[in-house]
């Protein structure tokens, strides 16, 4: 599972959907792998504005990763198809150094991080979510529903 998709969920549990605790659900026991990822700013930047960016430094630094506190402020890249039509992308604007930089770490912790095994617990109810060979388990017994 990707880091990036743990951004996007909470707990399912019925009394949890009250509790600003069953998000972000917390990693344990878990086992990383990284996978080469062609490097994508576009998409990063894109990405960026849809992050809950507490949550991810929550889940980051459970994983050992630092970023920092503030969300940053990156310009908006945007993409025009090459003239060859082969499908390579013209950034239209350019990012700094800096910038550069933090996009690059973003994309090592979104892109390629992944939890091969593991557990998601619930801040709330304390349930945990299995993570088997980078699949979550996020189907409830039905006393939980």
């Amino acid at each position: 599972m990707k880091l990036l998709t743990a951004n996007f969920i909470s707990c399912a549990v019925k009394a949890c959907k009250s509790s600003s605790l069953s998000f972000p659900l917390h990693f344990k026991d878990v086992e990383l792998a990284s996978t080469s990822v062609p490097y994508n700013p576009l998409l990063l930047s894109n990405l960026l504005p849809r992050l809950d960016w507490p949550a991810l430094v929550t889940s980051s630094k459970e994983l050992g990763f630092t970023l920092p506190d503030t969300k940053p402020e990156l310009p908006r890249l945007t993409a025009t198809a090459a003239a060859t039509g082969d499908g390579d992308m013209n950034m239209d604007n350019t990012v700094g150094e800096d910038d550069e930089k933090t996009l690059k770490m973003l994309h090592k912790v979104l892109m390629e991080t992944e939890v091969v095994e593991g557990k998601m617990v619930c801040g709330s109810c304390g349930f945990e979510y299995g993570i088997h060979q980078t699949v979550g388990n996020f189907l409830l017994p039905s006393h939980l529903v």
